[in-house]
């Protein structure tokens, strides 16, 4: 049987249930105030598939580069040295564009959660370097903390590629979990337009139209940052000998679920 597809690509859909968020807040704020457990949902939703992606999408490329190189160590310190930089990366050009921009300036954000303790007392670069290694990847998972699981999804692959014909039962079973994982993510993205419209109307609900420009700002510079790092992505993807476009299209449901979360 073939798959239903919705005539409506689903960035419209996103558009306009921004549009239709921002109508029902500004003349609806009664009827809207109430949504904002529709956007918790959502990120709820969204936590719970992208850790396991994560790690699973890792520790496949991880098992290919090394099948087919034969070079199981240089294949998982290129991984992990790869997934460090472009970490440091994206952290450095984000503190760029706010010291350029200052995009939250006005917004009048709620802190949700505590400050971390000695946030701005510097880097420790030996614990940075320790916890790369997860004593617990149970619990790295659970707590949202993407490089360890980056660590253990490379190393996961790496030795799965040396223990040669015996790992490829494991390979098979990660194979149907991503499947079945990027099945759970187009109903996530599915629902993302409904989340984006509760998100926008609560907001104009409780603090009116004076809150739209500070957010767009906010969202314009986090869009600004996700694009250059986007092409120096793509250069990354262009100097490894493959097509930016080709590989966008395999991944355009967790880039858009990834877009519609911000």
């Amino acid at each position: 049987m073939s798959e239903r597809r919705n005539p409506i690509p689903i960035s419209f859909q996103m558009l306009g249930a921004l549009a239709f968020g921002i109508v029902f807040g500004i003349f609806m704020p009664g009827a809207t105030s109430k949504l904002n457990f529709v956007p918790t949902i959502f990120a709820h939703a969204v936590k719970m598939v992208v850790m396991p992606i994560i790690l699973l999408s890792v520790a496949l490329g991880a098992y290919r580069a090394a099948a087919q190189h034969s070079r199981l160590g240089k294949t998982a310190l290129f991984s992990i040295a790869f997934f460090v930089v472009a970490t440091v990366l994206a952290a450095a050009l984000g503190l760029g564009l706010n010291v350029l921009f200052h995009p939250g300036a006005d917004a009048h954000l709620v802190q949700t959660a505590p400050m971390p303790k000695n946030l701005s007392a510097g880097i420790d670069w030996t614990k940075f370097a320790v916890d790369l290694v997860p004593g617990n990847v149970v619990g790295a998972l659970a707590g949202d903390n993407s490089l360890p699981v980056l660590v253990f999804g490379v190393l996961l692959g790496t030795a799965l590629a040396a223990s040669g014909e015996s790992a490829v039962p494991m390979i098979r079973v990660i194979e149907s979990m991503m499947t079945a994982l990027f099945k759970i993510v187009e109903w996530v993205v599915a629902l993302s337009p409904l989340a984006i419209f509760s998100a926008i109307a609560t907001l104009l609900a409780s603090k009116g139209l004076a809150a739209l420009l500070p957010l767009v700002k906010l969202l314009g510079v986090a869009y600004l940052g996700l694009g250059v790092l986007g092409v120096v992505l793509s250069g990354v993807i262009r100097a490894a000998g493959y097509s930016p476009l080709n590989v966008i299209k395999h991944v355009s449901q967790p880039l858009i679920l990834a877009f519609s979360k911000r």
